[in-house]
């Protein structure tokens, strides 16, 4: 597919330069991308794809969930998750739900094989690396996680166990981001539970591999950087909105408050402003809470 969409720029510029025929010889080398261990690049599935600071919002209504949103560089992506006979099913709504639609075969493997190919045996792998590395899904920021929120639709007392238990091929992998109750080691994946996820199966767990979707209050005390998610640009052939994100930064250190959940944690670094002077419909953040919680939305 690649080699055939290298051909088609290859020779559009050939067209825009008419007078100035290709020779047969270079059209035959051309006609070879991505052919041969010398035109083959290792990590090319996601090569040139930017990653960009949006959200994929319900992105199982996608062409192709995660795929669609992985070629156009979103940073996160959401599913909805309901469990019926022990099976996580992917969708908006119960008379949306398959059996081949699951959490499992639309997120999990997926995911996991994109990850695979973004991290393949090397030779020249030693020392710290010797066992492999970690890049994320983006070839061209190997350092950037993806964001999965998972909404949960189903009980989240019942549901939320399942999810953790559907995480194994990723956490065997190595792949997630984790907690170890003083420190957040980033991962290839950050693990959000929003909807029903029980903040007492999250908080307090340690080590872990996921964390919590809080809506943040309204912090009358002090401003807040916040991360705030409006609708702002649309997939192609999609007729579902994605949401921006703010643009990734490092991160800093909050102060413990009466509006915290925990104490001190993190959101996306965005110019303070007080949540209060924000548009009512704005007033719900996506903010994944450190220190017991979880971590920050920034890029790595």
């Amino acid at each position: 597919m690649l080699s055939k969409t290298l051909l088609a720029a290859f020779t559009a510029l050939a067209s825009a330069q008419s007078d100035i025929p290709l020779s047969p010889r270079l059209n035959n080398i051309l006609s070879h991308a991505q052919q041969g261990p010398l035109y083959t690049y290792p990590t090319s599935l996601t090569q040139g794809i930017v990653p960009k600071a949006f959200h994929s919002h319900n992105d199982y209504w996608r062409p192709l969930p995660f795929y669609s949103a992985l070629s156009v560089g979103a940073v996160s992506v959401e599913a909805d998750v309901w469990l019926y006979n022990s099976t996580l099913h992917v969708g908006h709504e119960e008379s949306a739900l398959t059996s081949a639609r699951t959490f499992d075969s639309l997120y999990i493997q997926p995911i996991l094989s994109v990850l695979h190919q973004q991290n393949p045996p090397s030779i020249y792998l030693t020392g710290a690396l010797a066992n492999g590395t970690r890049n994320g899904v983006y070839d061209t920021a190997g350092g950037q996680t993806l964001y999965l929120f998972v909404d949960v639709k189903t009980n989240g007392t019942t549901t939320w166990p399942v999810v953790v238990k559907a995480l194994q091929p990723l956490r065997e992998a190595g792949y997630l981001t984790t907690f170890n109750g003083t420190g957040v080691t980033p991962g290839p994946v950050t693990v959000i539970g929003t909807g029903n996820t029980p903040l007492n199966q999250v908080q307090g767990v340690e080590p872990r591999d996921y964390f919590w979707d809080a809506p943040v209050r309204c912090p009358s005390d002090e401003p807040r950087r916040l991360a705030i998610l409006t609708p702002k640009r649309r997939f192609p052939h999609s007729t579902q909105h994605s949401q921006t994100l703010p643009p990734p930064s490092p991160q800093s250190p909050r102060p413990t408050s009466p509006c915290n959940l925990a104490t001190s944690r993190t959101a996306l670094s965005i110019p303070p402003t007080p949540l209060c002077s924000l548009p009512k419909s704005q007033s719900r953040t996506r903010r994944v809470l450190r220190s017991g919680i979880g971590t920050s939305l920034g890029g790595q």
